[in-house]
């Protein structure tokens, strides 16, 4: 089950590029300030966070997603939105928080099973994917990591959407998408859309989700030692943690997002579970299809969203950043 990523979410290189034909180097993300040794230094550190993650769910779940008053009136922006690039189209239901979003798709869309997810990181910075390129050739070779501009379909108009780098490694997993993601300035700018610049017109303040802040995956192990390298030169701290790890972003908003990995066997791939800060406090356990939402347990502004029983470890492992880095609820 290759390319994953191109399938699903990216285009091609060879179809996109003719649609920037005409842009300069810095609308297309490719920076050229190398005057000073500082600019450059910095660009190497630019730091990588958490864009949105996907999962593949069943049926059950996708209606539950779409349609439970509780999750759209009260929790969070819920929509479902069909994506056109140049070669294909796809329609997931969305989940829009304030940086972070999440994606859902049914079972056997584009053929994937239960147990595929994504992971699409995100700089917000001028130059932050090409030095990200840099580290992820340096880890992995040249001839394995892929640049490409993105479009989509706005008005009957194809835009420029976003730049993404991609690993050969991800598109031959059978389970694992990862990829980073930069998106392209507005009109009249030279610099990159942020993620909350992105997110704005989607996310509500008004209801209760306000962004990801952890999330818990079930692996193979023949990914393990892949993902640990691509989180741990994109620059995020890399921890033992059971059977798996943990990987904690850089500072992001006032939190250290943190994505959870335990290797396990099918039945329990892909995404398991994630954690959810809140805009303010609520209490109530909602259904919905196979998975449940935990609003307010522990008496916090956070909520756990799990898509099937937790065990122990996985349980675990979200509860244990319980209540590390408040300074986003407290904004």
């Amino acid at each position: 089950m290759s390319s994953k990523i191109q399938f699903a979410i990216l285009a091609l290189a060879a179809s996109a590029a003719p649609l920037f034909a005409g842009c300069t180097s810095e609308t297309a993300g490719e920076t050229s300030d190398t005057s000073s040794s500082e600019s450059e230094l910095g660009r190497r550190r630019a730091p990588v966070y958490l864009n949105h993650t996907y999962g593949m769910m069943s049926p059950a779940t996708i209606d539950a997603l779409q349609h439970d008053a509780y999750l759209s009136n009260e929790f969070v922006d819920v929509e479902v939105r069909t994506t056109v690039t140049p070669d294909r189209s796809w329609t997931g239901t969305y989940l829009n928080m304030r940086e972070t979003y999440l994606e859902f798709f049914p079972v056997g869309t584009f053929g994937f099973p239960s147990g595929v997810f994504g992971l699409g990181l995100g700089v917000d910075d001028t130059g932050g994917i090409d030095a990200l390129q840099t580290r992820w050739k340096t880890e992995f070779g040249d001839d394995q990591v892929a640049l490409a501009p993105q479009s989509h379909e706005v008005n009957g108009v194809q835009v420029p959407w976003f730049k993404s780098l991609s690993m050969s490694w991800s598109d031959s997993s059978n389970y694992a998408a990862i990829w980073a993601m930069e998106y392209f300035p507005s009109p009249g700018s030279t610099t990159p859309r942020t993620r909350l610049q992105e997110r704005a017109a989607r996310y509500a303040p008004s209801k209760l989700a306000r962004n990801v802040s952890a999330a818990v995956y079930g692996i193979e192990t023949a990914d393990a030692a892949f993902l640990r390298r691509t989180f741990t030169s994109a620059g995020w701290q890399v921890q033992n943690e059971g059977n798996g790890f943990v990987g904690i972003s850089p500072l992001d908003g006032g939190v250290r997002r943190r994505l959870h990995f335990v290797i396990t066997t099918t039945g329990r791939l892909g995404l398991l579970g994630l954690t959810i800060r809140m805009n303010r406090y609520d209490r109530r356990i909602e259904p919905l299809g196979d998975g449940i939402l935990d609003v307010g347990a522990g008496g916090r502004k956070q909520a756990f969203l799990w898509f099937l029983t937790p065990t122990t470890p996985e349980q675990t492992a979200l509860s244990s950043a319980e209540g590390a880095d408040d300074a986003e609820s407290a904004e």
